[in-house]
């Protein structure tokens, strides 16, 4: 308005912060990352053992399809150190996983980071990645006890998020 100085400080331009400070983005491909949204650095505990990420494949015809989840047959050590934590920095991103598409025959075998479908026909699928993020605390080596990782949120952000459908052609 005529008359008025410019603020010194313009307002930042903010993403809505209900859903929490990161995004899931699925490509037509089965490339999943894990945006940060915010504008603060965010801690992030993604491992193929601890806290994967999950795909969701609906067919129009069966529902959602059942994935087998291999870490429910392997031993592994669950304990959860700090450098297993990644911080991501405000508008970076972290790759989740890729679908692999292996053909078996007629049908096809998908694997997303420990989970796997097995006997899926060639065709159009809707596909969803889901991340929760459950774990705010590592194994401290030296005291022998668990600590929680500084942060924003606050500490690490804790919650679940989904990516958008998309359209995933198997063939």
């Amino acid at each position: 308005m005529p008359g008025q100085e410019p603020a010194e400080n313009p307002p930042k331009r903010t993403h809505d912060m209900s859903q929490g400070p990161f995004e899931i983005r699925l490509s037509p491909r089965g490339k999943g990352t894990l945006v940060n949204r915010s504008d603060q650095p965010q801690w992030v505990l993604h491992t193929l053992e601890i806290q994967a990420s999950e795909l969701r494949l609906d067919d129009p015809s069966r529902g959602t399809l059942e994935a087998f989840d291999s870490r429910s047959i392997k031993k592994f050590d669950t304990t959860v150190y700090r450098e297993m934590f990644e911080p991501l920095a405000p508008g970076a991103a972290l790759e989740l996983f890729e679908l692999e598409q292996k053909r078996k025959g007629k049908e096809f075998e998908l694997v997303w980071g420990p989970y796997q479908f097995e006997g899926i026909p060639k065709g159009t699928y809707s596909a969803r990645v889901r991340w929760v993020s459950a774990i705010d605390q590592y194994l401290d080596e030296t005291s022998g006890e668990l600590t929680k990782l500084p942060g924003v949120w606050p500490g690490v952000w804790l919650g679940e998020i989904e990516s958008p459908p998309v359209e995933l052609r198997v063939r």
